[in-house]
């Protein structure tokens, strides 16, 4: 895992912070791809998690409700955890980077706004993100410090505005795989990124390129 400091970074992950519109759970950039419409890049990505199973997939594409209760029910719901890819981690990664090119190539907003951060880290800041969670790590990264004083002050029930008030302030480096942040910024600078599915990768029985 790398080590961030604050210093030039661009943060995004959090409605509190700027940039939300990297967040693959925005609904400023969708994406179509084969004809069909996604209303967030999330969509897309919670789609083909259920590699081969296209009725789970037309589930989670008609899904209308908040983005955070779709990574819910599709993430960690019981009845649907069976039909989950077999071999989602090993193929995880290079989805995201053909589900944020597709953003990438079909939104100039987007594109724009990535120029815009030009020079600078791009860091998706998953402190505020439950620590249950097995992938703050892995897209994003953590300040450990400030987990810890979040923690402490949601066991003491403090005010919402309390703990908003930390979201700026830095404690200590943020760790992480950091793999979403990596992404936009090879494509912010590169125009670009190559990805290889290591199984092939199925939506509604037509194979994704």
């Amino acid at each position: 895992m790398e080590k961030y400091s604050y210093e030039n970074t661009v943060r995004f992950g959090n409605k509190l912070l700027p940039y939300w519109e990297f967040s693959n759970m925005s609904y400023d950039y969708p994406v179509k791809y084969n004809g069909i419409h996604f209303k967030t890049t999330e969509h897309l990505f919670f789609a083909l998690r259920f590699n081969t199973h296209p009725e789970y997939q037309q589930e989670v594409i008609n899904y209308r409700p908040s983005i955070t209760y779709l990574k819910r029910k599709f993430r960690d719901g019981k009845a649907y955890k069976p039909y989950h890819f077999e071999h989602w981690d090993e193929v995880c990664v290079d989805v995201m980077k053909f589900i944020v090119k597709l953003k990438y190539d079909q939104n100039e907003g987007f594109r724009k706004l990535l120029e815009s951060t030009k020079g600078m880290t791009i860091i998706e800041d998953t402190t505020y993100q439950s620590s249950t969670q097995n992938n703050v790590q892995i897209w994003g990264a953590v300040d450990a410090k400030k987990k810890e004083v979040l923690t402490q002050l949601k066991k003491a029930k403090a005010p919402e505005e309390e703990i908003k008030k930390l979201v700026n302030d830095p404690y200590d480096v943020l760790v992480g795989h950091n793999e979403l942040g990596k992404i936009l910024m090879e494509l912010r600078d590169t125009g670009t990124i190559s990805y290889n599915f290591k199984y092939p990768i199925f939506l509604l029985d037509k194979e994704v390129k």
